[in-house]
């Protein structure tokens, strides 16, 4: 069986797995709806294969409507990389180790999807709570950017603090300020923060 097919079979398992958790979508790409988020979870292949061998990971991610909806994206299923809070399934878990599954044979297949699947349903709770606009808000006031620069939590955060009419805007805004003056995105963060006015 060679890496296209690995690929196939693979999907197709996966796809049901992630279906019966409440996903849907197709290809590499999944999305779980939750309010004012939208849960992704792509699946990505390794650039450089093996002849006959297929090898892939897992990406969480969780889009908020809210800043989809300040940078206009029309799409209703966001791409990954849009996606403000962003982690692989090995950082994701106790470990922090990278993982990758490999299938070198057909007999692989099974043992790699019952792994798959126990860890999905290990990590899927931890997950569902984080597709959810109040607990990025509340990571994004402590400092912490899961999968995202300094200045990309800093916008978003103004974002969240200026829809929710919170005393803490101003201080995200000087934040912001601070952190980009001098730097190549400081004009980046002017023209943010005039939007964030018109808002």
């Amino acid at each position: 069986m060679g890496n296209k097919k690995f690929h196939k079979e693979v999907g197709k398992k996966i796809a049901e797995i992630l279906r019966t958790n409440g996903f849907s979508g197709s290809g590499n790409t999944y999305y779980l709806f939750k309010n004012d988020s939208c849960g992704v979870i792509m699946i990505q292949n390794a650039k450089t294969e093996t002849l006959g061998c297929f090898k892939f990971t897992l990406n969480f991610g969780v889009s908020l409507n809210v800043i989809r909806q300040f940078y206009e994206s029309a799409r209703k299923e966001p791409e990954f990389d849009e996606c403000q809070w962003k982690i692989r399934i090995g950082q994701f878990m106790e470990e922090r180790n990278d993982v990758w599954w490999i299938i070198e044979n057909e007999s692989d297949v099974f043992d790699i999807i019952t792994d798959f699947e126990v860890r999905l349903k290990l990590l899927l709770p931890q997950f569902l709570i984080k597709i959810s606009e109040g607990v990025l808000k509340e990571e994004w006031l402590k400092g912490k950017a899961t999968g995202i620069t300094e200045f990309e939590r800093l916008q978003y955060l103004t974002i969240l603090l200026k829809k929710d009419k919170s005393p803490d805007l101003e201080k995200a805004v000087n934040e912001l300020v601070v952190y980009s003056k001098g730097k190549s995105f400081e004009y980046s963060a002017s023209v943010h923060l005039n939007e964030l006015k018109e808002v």
